[in-house]
């Protein structure tokens, strides 16, 4: 199990929090609990990592900045929701379970509150066999996640409210194993 490390990001606007979300970066100085927990051995060809992350937002630290890499995160928020801000497109606020996939330039997400996040690092092919609408692609925030993420995040969420983030990563990794067992089945 990885002890999730930290460090900051350098040359960022004072007002953007350097937070890399699902890599070994916290923001420095803030209220932010984060830790990465590796995948079971039956995961590690889809699965980089589990993570978690809570985080109060503040009005001098009001954002977070997703970097483009190669990879597909599926976040799920038990906090105050996340508002997607975009050039030329009105905010969008963001769903408990998003999908954050492969993207050509950094997302920022504001928020007025605090983060409550069990999420999971997908590599980039290894998301395809969780989906249920794999037809409709995953670029950026596209893809439709099916009925079973809401019930997955309704099972986790007394977890999270209990602060036991290792009881919600334990149920979504148990979660993800039943699934490549059936589809491989």
């Amino acid at each position: 199990m990885d002890d999730g490390q930290t460090g900051s990001y350098p040359q960022q606007p004072e007002w953007l929090a350097s937070v890399r979300l699902g890599c070994k970066y916290v923001a420095r100085g803030q209220n932010v609990k984060y830790k990465e927990h590796l995948p079971h051995s039956s995961l590690q060809d889809h699965v980089k990592c589990f993570w978690i992350m809570e985080r109060e937002y503040t009005p001098e630290h009001p954002a977070e900045d997703v970097t483009p890499d190669a990879y597909i995160e599926l976040i799920v928020n038990f906090g105050t929701p996340y508002v997607l801000k975009a050039e030329g497109a009105p905010d969008r606020e963001m769903p408990r379970a998003i999908l954050v996939g492969l993207q050509s330039k950094p997302l920022i997400f504001r928020c007025d509150g605090t983060v409550k996040l069990v999420a999971t690092r997908f590599y980039a092919w290894g998301v395809l066999p969780f989906l249920s609408d794999q037809a409709r692609g995953f670029n950026n925030l596209s893809a439709t996640l099916g009925r079973e993420w809401d019930d997955l995040a309704t099972r986790i969420e007394p977890s999270v409210r209990e602060d036991d983030y290792a009881a919600a990563v334990a149920i979504v990794e148990d979660h993800l194993i039943r699934e490549a067992a059936d589809r491989e089945g």
